[in-house]
């Protein structure tokens, strides 16, 4: 299962190029690749349906127009829009040497084990860490 492995966009896109070329060296029927909702989703008005035709291109806007100061939060979004879009793209070129297809899953949150150990102070989890963390460690405004 491929992983994206560093937040910054062009490292994202970077790493999936040679994971997938190294997969087409197999024979395999599927390859996974865990995304998440943060590279298909934009904030909107209304409500609306997401499919494989979605990306969220105002975070990979941001950061082209705005850099490092588009925020880090901006910059996981566009990583994520980044890498996914590379893999499909490469899939798409590639599609009559390959023996597989591709699949992207986008959940909103991993919940589960933690892949190595850490200590749960805020300032060393990222932002899918955090914000559960926060939920349940901070008291709530009305209490």
């Amino acid at each position: 299962m491929l992983q994206h492995r560093a937040h910054h966009p062009r490292r994202a896109r970077d790493h999936v190029d040679p994971e997938l070329r190294a997969e087409a060296r197999h024979q395999r029927g599927r390859v996974v690749f865990t995304s998440s909702v943060a590279a298909v989703c934009e904030e909107a008005a209304t409500r609306r349906d997401y499919d494989e035709t979605s990306w969220n291109n105002a975070a990979v806007a941001a950061v082209a127009s705005k850099g490092s100061t588009a925020g880090p939060i901006t910059i996981y979004l566009a990583s994520k829009t980044l890498a996914e879009r590379a893999a499909c793209e490469l899939v798409a070129a590639h599609k009559a040497k390959l023996a597989w297809d591709l699949v992207a899953i986008n959940p909103p949150w991993i919940f589960g084990v933690r892949c190595r150990s850490l200590p749960l102070h805020p300032m060393v989890l990222n932002l899918c860490r955090l914000a559960p963390h926060t939920a349940v460690s901070q008291p709530r405004v009305d209490d």
